[in-house]
């Protein structure tokens, strides 16, 4: 929903979430493909940069991958450390509210063969409160070879969010579950 500016057109923050599984690599960098976009602070961009994620509805977070970039066959723009934040309200993609660090920690430089499967990295969150919006922001770089273009030039493939819906929902949808088998017992 939001982030800082992005590199450029193949690089837009829409394309970080884009419920895919499977192997990510950064072969094909047309934003229309799948697994071919990812985002990169512009060259000299500015420090903290951010991406913010509506994930629909409120959820209990489980575990976070994430998938680092190399920036195709520069693997020059990985992020390092990082966090990761979450609220329930936002505004022009800033999250407001109540806002929970989920995680504070460091990526490892990806850096494989361009054509190489990326690696997943993945986090466990133990908060267990309910939250709709997340916000990645990258606070170093972490490059797999030789840094270039400035300052802040940090990027990120991929996030996944394991996550389950918030209590209630699974609640109405128990009830709904026993209003129906209770229905198929009345009919017999």
């Amino acid at each position: 929903i939001g982030s800082t500016s992005p590199y450029d057109n193949r690089s837009l923050a829409e394309y970080i979430l884009d419920n895919q599984s499977g192997v990510i690599t950064e072969t094909n960098q047309s934003a229309n493909d799948a697994d071919g976009g990812y985002w990169l602070n512009p060259n000299n961009g500015i420090a903290d940069a951010w991406v913010t994620i509506d994930l629909g509805k409120g959820y209990v977070i489980d575990f976070i991958e994430l998938f680092n970039t190399h920036n195709a066959q520069y693997f020059d723009r990985g992020t390092g450390d990082f966090r990761i934040l979450a609220s329930n309200s936002v505004t022009q993609g800033n999250l407001t509210g109540n806002i929970s660090t989920l995680l504070d920690s460091t990526l490892l430089a990806e850096a494989g063969a361009q054509a190489g499967p990326l690696t997943a990295q993945s986090f466990s969150v133990t908060d267990t409160n309910v939250f709709r919006y997340l916000q990645f922001r990258a606070d170093s770089v972490a490059v797999g070879g030789k840094a270039c273009c400035g300052t802040n030039v940090y990027g990120l493939n991929e996030i996944r969010v394991s996550a389950v819906p918030e209590p209630t929902t699974l609640a109405i949808f128990g009830l709904a579950l026993i209003g129906l088998a209770s229905r198929r017992f009345k009919k017999s």
